[in-house]
């Protein structure tokens, strides 16, 4: 059937010719859905890491502040928090940010220490500092956080913090 001849008449081509040019055409089809595997997968993130990523984006996230409506804001927390303290800072949030306010504070995380307790429970001990953007004064403050492993990872279920004392010249 294929050579020099066909039912049709003369064809141009080889067998191994009209092979070639259908691989190629499928790939360029494929082009734009090809991944190639290079065998360098990204390195797992070991569960110090996932935690140490959810505290940081509790911390230093402000994307709460441009929500719309208190869905979006619990939409927004539920990356980083669970359980009842996700439902009582969703509420508090949107009532804080719903109504006018003159928030000149920055939050920021300068370390800390991740210490599995169970293969689902960890404890954070984190230092903070929040930022006065019109002064520049910075304040010193420790959290805790105790997270629990949920079906879509690490979430902050438990929060507490302390603050240094400001002292009179504000540094």
């Amino acid at each position: 059937m294929f050579g020099n001849y066909s039912r049709y008449g003369r064809v141009p081509c080889s067998l191994p010719f009209l092979l070639f040019m259908v691989a190629v055409l499928t790939l360029l089809s494929l082009a734009g859905t090809v991944r190639i595997d290079t065998g360098r997968a990204a390195p797992a993130k070991t569960p110090e890491q996932e935690i140490w990523t959810v505290v940081q984006g509790a911390v230093t996230d402000q994307a709460w502040w441009r929500a719309g409506s208190e869905t979006e804001v619990k939409s927004i927390l539920s990356r980083y928090y669970g359980g009842p303290l996700l439902e009582d800072l969703s509420r508090n949030v949107w009532d804080f940010i719903s109504r006018p306010t003159d928030w000149y504070w920055k939050p920021g995380l300068e370390g800390g220490r991740v210490q599995l307790l169970s293969g689902e429970t960890a404890r954070v001990e984190a230092r903070l500092t929040d930022q006065d953007v019109r002064t520049g004064v910075i304040r010193h403050g420790k959290a805790t956080y105790l997270l629990k492993k949920e079906r879509t990872g690490w979430r902050i279920t438990s929060a507490g913090y302390h603050w240094e004392k400001e002292n009179a010249e504000g540094d």
